[in-house]
């Protein structure tokens, strides 16, 4: 047929397939376990979550993790198993995806911004083996609706360590690291399973971005961008600071927590970013930054024109679906001649194809694909909607890909170029 005829040469094809997909294998250097013990060994006292002016250290937070970890063993048989978490922006969740993680289980982090009809629906079709609350945000009466063993964080019993479970804990980087759940704009919510490998190699890519100061922790908890602000941050080891209740929507007090913690580090949606620039106070921290990534839509060319009058942070547009572990391409604008998505982070690997799956050239748009160890394992309990968006590599043996239904060329630099999506859908707010 046709369609099967390359429109590439054999170096253009090498080029786009290969050359501009060459990224650092960070998953071959190390492990989630490993690089979390490495901080907690070398950083004990180092601040790890600021909240309301407490400081929990890194020593402190392993051992509320440690604890969690032994009762989440000891409840759940099962090994890998999915643990639900519904607690508050504060230092108990940090630990309950610590300790959750160090259980050998995987997280699932609910917002307690959602109604309890959805957060009974999440429970359910995940499969969930338990669920992690407090009493602030679970009521009674969606206590014992849920059915599923039900922990509260602030009533964990003491435990010994059990010999038996500690000798017998194997944790895979294949294993499930976290499920979280899409927004639903499209249909029904669908949870979205990343293995450990995946999970570390997108926190190690980010290193070189958070910079030397504190992180600034703006997203819901619902949303796989907070792991930029909460796993991802801790496996670099470093310092979370935490808005007290009301203040993420406020821009004078977030840049009170800029100035009064040293916060170097922002990630945040365009649109609220442009909201909050509004306000003088908040203008005037942007000058304290070091790292600014925005995501979860397009950039626009005037924000980027109000940032460069205000900071000399770096400033990073970043993309990436759910599906394909939070980002899958970066791109320093400061000094960019073109606003672009970038190149494909480590471990990642771009695909700009045609309806019948064939590679195009430089500057002709196409369906983008998802390749890499950056690549979920497929939707939680739905093996069919899996199949239609999760596929076999062509181009690597044993690889994986996943459709994003986005729009896109490469440019000659290497760098994607978005253009909306096949869908029409449109993003407001990361949703």
């Amino acid at each position: 047929p046709i369609h099967s005829l390359s429109v590439l040469t054999s170096e253009e094809r090498e080029q786009v397939l290969y050359t501009f997909n060459q990224t650092t294998k960070y998953w071959e250097e190390g492990s989630l376990q490993s690089a979390y013990a490495r901080i907690i060994r070398e950083y004990p006292s180092r601040a790890a979550v600021i909240q309301n002016g407490t400081r929990t250290s890194y020593q402190a937070l392993a051992e509320n993790a440690h604890a969690i970890s032994a009762t989440v063993r000891r409840t759940i048989q099962e090994p890998n198993a999915l643990v639900a978490v519904l607690l508050p922006k504060s230092p108990a969740l940090f630990a309950a995806i610590a300790g959750i993680l160090e259980s050998g289980c995987a997280f699932l982090l609910i917002s307690a911004e959602w109604p309890d009809r959805r957060i009974l629906d999440v429970l359910e079709s995940s499969g969930s083996a338990a669920l992690l609350t407090d009493f602030s945000v679970c009521s009674k009466d969606l206590a014992s609706r849920a059915d599923l063993p039900v922990l509260f964080a602030g009533r964990l019993p003491e435990q010994e360590p059990d010999p038996a479970i500690e000798g017998g804990l194997k944790i895979s980087d294949e294993d499930l690291a976290y499920v979280v759940y899409t927004s639903g704009s499209t249909g029904k919510p669908k949870g979205i399973e990343i293995t450990r490998r995946s999970l570390f190699q997108f926190a190690m890519a980010m290193a070189p971005v958070y910079g030397k100061g504190a992180v600034l922790s703006v997203c819901s908890v619902g949303f796989d961008a907070f792991l930029i602000e909460s796993a991802a941050a801790m496996l670099n080891g470093r310092t979370i600071v935490l808005a007290g209740e009301g203040e993420e929507e406020s821009p004078r007090a977030l840049a009170g927590l800029i100035r009064g913690y040293a916060v170097g580090f922002l990630s945040i949606t365009p649109s609220r970013l442009s909201a909050m620039l509004k306000v003088p106070e908040f203008r005037s921290a942007m000058r304290l930054m070091e790292s600014i990534v925005c995501g979860g839509e397009a950039f626009p060319s005037d924000l980027l024109g109000q940032l460069f009058a205000y900071t000399h942070a770096r400033i990073f547009n970043q993309y990436g679906p759910s599906e394909a572990t939070i980002g899958v391409s970066l791109k320093l604008l400061n000094e960019a001649h073109r606003l672009t998505a970038g190149r494909p982070m480590p471990g990642c690997k771009l695909y700009v194809l045609d309806d019948w799956m064939n590679p195009l050239p430089i500057g002709v748009y196409g369906t983008l694909y998802i390749g890499g160890v950056c690549v979920g394992r497929g939707y939680r309990n739905a093996p069919e909607l899996t199949a239609e968006s999760f596929l076999e590599n062509p181009f690597e043996s044993g690889g994986r890909l996943y459709n994003t239904g986005d729009v896109a060329c490469w440019t000659k630099e290497g760098e994607i170029l978005l253009a909306g999506r096949k869908d029409r859908q449109v993003k407001l707010r990361g949703l």
